[in-house]
């Protein structure tokens, strides 16, 4: 699952610097490397939450409720690439892809994508 994270995360991130980059400078096609390090993941025991679905067996339906704990990743992101331009916001480079809920809910695809199921129970993102 760690490996899914970083990948989609990583394109994510490269893929909305580039745009920012062409947006506020104009130049097309900048090569942008992202590093992920420095990566902590906790469960966050505030703000649980229980999730209830339907389930059962041989046509019989029972309410099946779960808990659900917020996972919290704190992690440090460097980008390295050659612009004319000299002042950058990296923090703003690095958040374009995940700013509002459509690109929160697209993000959250690619990681159900990317991970093949191991992110099936994640239904929303904070920044």
């Amino acid at each position: 699952a760690y490996d899914a994270w970083e990948k989609a995360t990583k394109m994510r991130i490269e893929r909305y610097t580039q745009k920012m980059i062409k947006e506020k400078s104009g130049e097309k096609d900048v090569d942008v490397e992202v590093t992920i390090d420095d990566v902590i993941q906790r469960l966050r025991p505030e703000g649980r939450r229980r999730r209830r679905r339907l389930g059962g067996e041989n046509g019989n339906r029972i309410l099946q409720e779960e808990e659900m704990k917020p996972l919290w990743i704190s992690f440090r992101t460097t980008l390295e690439f050659d612009s004319k331009q000299s002042k950058w916001d990296g923090s703003k480079l690095i958040a374009a892809g995940f700013i509002t809920t459509d690109q929160q809910a697209e993000y959250i695809s690619e990681l159900q994508k990317e991970g093949q199921g191991s992110f099936g129970t994640v239904e929303s993102m904070e920044m």
